[in-house]
């Protein structure tokens, strides 16, 4: 049962970041979905779709701090 906050899978989060051309937005809209997404222990596959080390460090410390 979805909650109406709750929308997206962390596979869907990625196939939009997938959309997105530069790391910096991927980065953006990985936030922004992170409180929008359900299965959020499945977000790790959301880290490894970034590219760059300090981009993953900065994901996982942006989901560190919403916890």
């Amino acid at each position: 049962n979805l909650s109406k906050n709750r929308c997206f899978q962390a596979h869907q989060v990625v196939v939009i970041m997938s959309a997105m051309t530069f790391e910096d937005n991927k980065l953006e809209i990985a936030k922004f979905l992170y409180n929008k997404t359900e299965n959020k222990n499945d977000y790790e596959m959301c880290v490894d779709a970034l590219t760059y080390s300090s981009s993953k460090d900065e994901l996982r410390n942006y989901i560190a701090a919403m916890n």
